[in-house]
């Protein structure tokens, strides 16, 4: 009898042993998607770029990297806030008469309906840089649509219009998670293929240098990254469009690739 009883409590806590490993193992594993891919790309001087970069997972048809193999540019800027930057470069695209692409967060559209006006009436693009900027490919698929919908909700009920069906990814994390939800949602994902360094407003390049660099990074169907808050872009961007018009390029709208 004692004998039963101690195989019984020993095949007991065996099994709540098990238990236990099989748990702490599940607590392990990440809620959603284990994959996340951070975008980048790798410079090449005076050369087009191989899309996507390598080491960095295809995100597929859905997803824009770049444009046709012609002298054509199409200018995107991440704007997260607005200041008088942001309007100087608006200006400017209206003066030099260049389609540009906005991505915009939430306390953009709160914020500065008369600027979201003055890009409509322009013929730019406003776009979909989530409501909060949070890691999408961290986010479950719910979460990703909520983040969508509700800036298009906030969007509309502020200016009467609707966000031009582009998105990009906050931090340019994703997986493809991140491009299907965006997808099943009518979005285009759109990376990008030109670039540097000037998101940080404390450390701003100077002038001649992020002019240069920008140019020699510069290439056909060059899909290109700027953040338009900072003091630097918004002084050699009119510098930066006349340069590549003198060398034979043309600008267009990201409409023309989706």
């Amino acid at each position: 009898m004692w004998a039963n009883y101690s195989v019984d409590v020993s095949k007991n806590s065996m099994k709540k042993f098990v238990l236990f490993l099989i748990v702490t193992a599940l607590l392990l594993v990440p809620t959603h998607a284990a994959e996340e891919y951070h975008w980048f790309f790798k410079p090449v001087k005076d050369a087009r770029p191989t899309m996507p970069p390598d080491g960095v997972k295809d995100p597929g048809e859905n997803a824009l990297m770049i444009g046709p193999d012609a002298k054509r540019v199409y200018l995107t800027f991440d704007a997260g806030f607005i200041n008088d930057n942001v309007r100087t470069i608006t200006q400017i695209l209206k003066e030099e008469e260049v389609p540009a692409a906005f991505f915009i967060l939430k306390q953009v559209v709160n914020e500065n309906a008369d600027l979201i006006e003055e890009w409509r009436e322009a013929g730019f693009l406003v776009c979909n840089h989530t409501f909060t900027h949070k890691n999408c490919a961290r986010l479950s698929e719910e979460e990703m649509k909520r983040e969508l919908l509700s800036l298009e909700e906030l969007y509309r009920e502020k200016t009467g219009g609707e966000l031009a069906k582009f998105f990009r990814p906050p931090e340019g994390s994703y997986n493809q998670k991140v491009i299907d939800t965006a997808a099943s949602l009518g979005y285009r994902t759109v990376f990008w293929s030109c670039a540097y360094a000037d998101w940080d407003n404390d450390r701003q390049m100077a002038k001649a240098d992020a002019l240069k660099l920008l140019l020699s990074r510069t290439h056909n169907g060059a899909l290109v990254l700027l953040h338009p808050t900072g003091n630097t872009n918004a002084a050699i961007l009119r510098d930066y469009i006349r340069a590549l018009k003198t060398a034979g390029y043309t600008f267009g709208s990201l409409e023309e690739l989706s």
